[in-house]
């Protein structure tokens, strides 16, 4: 035999076997980040909801604010105050606590408003 065409023991390679997994795994590994992609941000959403209704549900109307202070603090919602002021049109506007979770464009929100130590109100809203 010549130089080239010398006999071998091994078998011959099959490069379509070896493309196809490649191709299939580039497929799930692309699947997987999609799937994770729509996920997470759907996940984050329904949390933030609960979250937010839960701390409303706790919430009495004419109940002493302190308490609710605190679980929004501890419910893993981001937690504004806002204190109370007067609007444009001189009436005075109670203070709040706004409770805010979910994900950049669909973030749920408890609002609580309280005045001398008691809650005058609360709602849940959205902002999508």
């Amino acid at each position: 035999m010549t130089a080239n065409h010398e006999a071998t023991d091994s078998p011959p390679r099959r490069w379509w076997l070896a493309s196809l997994w490649a191709v299939s795994s580039l497929i799930v590994l692309a699947l997987v980040i999609v799937i994770a992609a729509m996920g997470y941000p759907a996940w984050m959403i329904s949390v933030g909801r609960s979250r937010a209704e839960a701390l409303c549900a706790s919430a009495t109307v004419g109940k002493s604010v302190a308490k609710i202070q605190t679980k929004a603090h501890e419910s893993g919602l981001t937690v504004v105050s806002a204190p109370a002021r007067t609007g444009p049109d001189g009436k005075v506007l109670p203070a709040q606590i706004i409770g805010m979770g979910g994900w950049s464009f669909a973030r749920w929100f408890c609002m609580i408003e309280h005045a001398d130590g008691r809650i005058l109100n609360k709602r849940v809203d959205v902002l999508d």
